[in-house]
Protein backbone atom coordinates (compact mmCIF):
# COMPACT_ATOMS: atom_id res chain seq x y z
CA UNK A 1 0.00 0.00 0.00
CA UNK A 2 1.46 3.29 -0.54
CA UNK A 3 2.26 5.34 1.72
CA UNK A 4 1.91 8.80 -0.52
CA UNK A 5 -1.66 10.56 1.10
CA UNK A 6 -4.53 10.01 -1.88
CA UNK A 7 -5.76 13.82 -1.85
CA UNK A 8 -8.50 13.04 -3.58
CA UNK A 9 -9.95 10.09 -1.39
CA UNK A 10 -9.57 12.10 1.69
CA UNK A 11 -11.45 14.93 0.13
CA UNK A 12 -14.29 12.22 -0.69
CA UNK A 13 -18.02 12.00 1.19
CA UNK A 14 -17.85 10.63 4.71
CA UNK A 15 -21.00 8.71 4.34
CA UNK A 16 -19.71 6.74 8.02
CA UNK A 17 -16.85 6.99 9.70
CA UNK A 18 -14.83 6.12 12.76
CA UNK A 19 -10.90 6.92 13.96
CA UNK A 20 -9.10 4.71 11.13
CA UNK A 21 -11.12 4.67 8.14
CA UNK A 22 -14.41 6.33 6.28
CA UNK A 23 -17.59 4.60 4.07
CA UNK A 24 -17.86 6.61 0.93
CA UNK A 25 -19.86 6.22 -2.23
CA UNK A 26 -18.00 3.69 -4.59
CA UNK A 27 -16.58 5.65 -7.87
CA UNK A 28 -14.64 4.84 -11.08
CA UNK A 29 -11.36 6.30 -9.45
CA UNK A 30 -11.80 2.37 -7.31
CA UNK A 31 -12.10 0.73 -10.70
CA UNK A 32 -8.60 -0.19 -10.91
CA UNK A 33 -7.82 -1.65 -7.76
CA UNK A 34 -10.74 -3.65 -7.78
CA UNK A 35 -9.46 -5.23 -11.15
CA UNK A 36 -6.37 -6.06 -9.76
CA UNK A 37 -8.10 -7.52 -6.82
CA UNK A 38 -10.60 -9.91 -8.94
CA UNK A 39 -7.40 -11.26 -10.56
CA UNK A 40 -5.46 -12.15 -7.70
CA UNK A 41 -5.93 -15.84 -6.97
CA UNK A 42 -5.88 -15.28 -3.28
CA UNK A 43 -8.45 -12.60 -3.21
CA UNK A 44 -10.97 -14.36 -4.80
CA UNK A 45 -10.22 -17.40 -3.05
CA UNK A 46 -10.32 -15.83 0.24
CA UNK A 47 -13.99 -14.19 -0.87
CA UNK A 48 -15.13 -17.54 -2.36
CA UNK A 49 -15.17 -16.60 -5.88
CA UNK A 50 -13.33 -17.84 -8.81
CA UNK A 51 -10.89 -16.26 -11.36
CA UNK A 52 -12.99 -15.12 -14.24
CA UNK A 53 -10.12 -12.90 -16.84
CA UNK A 54 -11.70 -10.20 -18.63
CA UNK A 55 -10.03 -7.46 -20.03
CA UNK A 56 -10.39 -3.90 -18.43
CA UNK A 57 -12.81 -2.76 -20.70
CA UNK A 58 -15.03 -5.18 -20.58
CA UNK A 59 -14.60 -4.81 -16.54
CA UNK A 60 -14.76 -1.27 -16.76
CA UNK A 61 -18.55 -1.68 -18.76
CA UNK A 62 -19.55 -3.97 -16.12
CA UNK A 63 -18.14 -1.37 -13.00
CA UNK A 64 -20.17 1.09 -14.73
CA UNK A 65 -23.36 -0.70 -14.85
CA UNK A 66 -22.97 -1.52 -10.81
CA UNK A 67 -22.69 2.04 -10.41
CA UNK A 68 -25.34 3.21 -12.52
CA UNK A 69 -27.51 0.52 -10.44
CA UNK A 70 -27.07 1.88 -6.91
CA UNK A 71 -30.12 4.04 -6.54
CA UNK A 72 -29.01 5.08 -2.38
CA UNK A 73 -32.24 3.32 -1.35
CA UNK A 74 -32.64 -0.36 -1.97
CA UNK A 75 -28.63 -0.95 -3.74
CA UNK A 76 -25.60 0.87 -2.13
CA UNK A 77 -21.81 0.25 -2.66
CA UNK A 78 -19.20 1.98 -0.59
CA UNK A 79 -15.15 2.34 -0.81
CA UNK A 80 -13.43 1.73 2.39
CA UNK A 81 -10.70 4.43 2.82
CA UNK A 82 -8.13 5.17 5.59
CA UNK A 83 -8.64 8.44 7.34
CA UNK A 84 -4.55 8.70 8.00
CA UNK A 85 -3.61 8.26 3.93
CA UNK A 86 -6.64 7.96 1.72
CA UNK A 87 -5.58 4.74 1.02
CA UNK A 88 -8.52 2.51 -0.92
CA UNK A 89 -8.44 -0.78 1.49
CA UNK A 90 -11.78 -2.56 0.03
CA UNK A 91 -15.57 -1.98 -0.54
CA UNK A 92 -19.05 -3.31 1.31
Amino acid sequence: MPEKANKYNLARVRFLENQRLFLTPLDECDLENTYRWFHNKEFVDLVGSYLQPTSLTKYRDGFQKLLMSCDGKTRVFLSIILKYNGAFIGNI
